[in-house]
């Protein structure tokens, strides 16, 4: 759930933060309202909606593995809390290791996504630097 709010955050806060002049622009020549959300409005807060997600994957998988330390039956956090039962800590750290590089993976993997779906975004934050 935090997940989800986390990427419903940033989607939120730019679609508040899109410039007077625009919306003016698009009463002006009455533009249907699910065009300005695809013209305008999803454009303008893609970048913060991944952003979301970068922080949100992470979290996910946190989230994921205490919830199977509460109910250990499958998953790697009930390796972890079996490993550690049994005293086997190279498994338990192998699974911790595991499971730091999924994260790290999903991030980039979301940033390559973004790399795609958004080619001009880094254009203006180099700009903006």
């Amino acid at each position: 759930m935090g997940a989800v709010i986390l990427a419903d955050n940033g989607e939120y806060r730019d679609w508040r933060a899109i410039a007077a002049i625009h919306q003016k622009t698009l009463t002006a020549k009455a533009i249907a309202t699910l065009q300005t959300y695809l013209k305008v409005r999803l454009p303008w807060a893609l970048p913060q909606i991944f952003v979301g997600f970068k922080v949100a994957v992470p979290l996910a998988v946190i989230g994921a593995v205490v919830a199977e330390n509460n109910n250990p039956n499958r998953g790697l956090g009930s390796v972890i809390v079996v490993s550690m039962q049994s005293l086997d800590t190279p498994l338990a750290f192998a699974s911790l290791l595991l499971l730091a590089v999924m994260s790290v993976g999903l991030y980039y993997l979301i940033e390559g996504v973004e790399r795609v779906v958004l080619p001009w975004s880094r254009a203006i934050s180099a700009e903006l630097r």
